[in-house]
């Protein structure tokens, strides 16, 4: 699959370089630090986490590293539709992000199900 990079605003990078500090673990993440784009793209957006990986992975291009993934959850009028998506640093400390990703199981859950967030998480092309 053939990623898409979209580099970050200073507000994404800020928000996302202090927020992985202690990768492995799922943060909260502020909606609005979300690039616009995908602030109008997802009406009903609801909650986003965040978390890094313990070891960068590798990517399409060599020059960018994964570094951890968001995760976007909206609520629609019967469902819950959640979204992965990548971030990743350059050799210039330069964030990008790839997505939304949604083919796993929870991308859709009904409202009546708890939400699992530790399963939104490793559902990107490089997971």
């Amino acid at each position: 699959m053939d990623i898409k990079w979209n580099k970050c605003d200073q507000t994404m990078a800020y928000q996302l370089s202090g927020i992985t500090a202690i990768p492995g673990k799922v943060y909260p993440y502020p909606n609005d630090a979300l690039p616009t784009s995908i602030q109008t793209s997802m009406p009903g957006l609801k909650e986003t986490f965040v978390s890094g990986y313990l070891n960068p992975k590798a990517t399409n291009f060599s020059s960018i590293s994964g570094f951890g993934e968001l995760a976007i959850v909206r609520e629609g009028e019967t469902v819950i539709k959640s979204y992965n998506y990548i971030f990743a640093l350059d050799g210039n400390g330069q964030f990008y992000f790839a997505g939304p990703y949604k083919d796993f199981p929870e991308h859709h859950t009904e409202k009546t199900e708890p939400l699992q967030i530790e399963k939104l998480f490793g559902n990107t092309p490089t997971s």
